[in-house]
């Protein structure tokens, strides 16, 4: 290690300071507020997990992520996609109900741009079934919905706390 390398983060990550903070408890406590809406629990996944389970899908991870074996040899890895993260929970906590999840995921993607490390925010439903009475369409725009709902009183949010800050 040089000396130069040995006090400064690698390219693509970055510390926060108090305004990135107060801007993403901002955005956390609306995007709770809009899950508990359409009947969501929150939670947030672990970035950390086994390699196994974010390359054996989709396969397309294997040069995007940062890998590192644990003391027992277990190869490991710093999340890249959410998708698993979602699957992974549903399938050790749920014995098969129907969920819905307002998630937030700490990811590391390894590419080339100005951040490596970010935080993904979503909703899932996972395993609900469509009633007679009911049409899983409906359950999607509800989604949707609050999507746009979150990014809405993220931006109104915005204008007012830069303002205070």
């Amino acid at each position: 290690m040089n000396e130069q390398e040995y006090l400064r983060l690698p390219h693509g990550m970055f510390d926060r300071d108090e305004t990135w903070i107060k801007r993403e408890r901002i955005i956390l406590e609306n995007h709770g507020k809009v899950g508990e809406r359409i009947g969501c629990k929150l939670k947030k996944y672990s970035p950390l997990g086994y390699s196994s389970t974010f390359i054996r899908g989709a396969n397309t991870a294997k040069d995007k992520v940062y890998t590192l074996n644990s003391k027992s040899g277990k190869s490991l890895i710093l999340s890249c996609d959410s998708t698993p993260s979602v699957f992974r929970n549903y399938i050790d906590s749920n014995n098969g109900q129907a969920e819905r999840v307002a998630f937030v995921a700490p990811l590391f993607r390894y590419r080339n741009s100005h951040s490596r490390h970010f935080t993904q925010l979503g909703y899932s439903i996972i395993n609900e079934k469509k009633s007679e009475d009911e049409n899983l369409d409906i359950a999607l725009i509800q989604l949707a919905k609050a999507m746009i709902d979150l990014f809405k009183a993220q931006r109104n949010k915005n204008k007012n706390s830069y303002k205070q800050l």
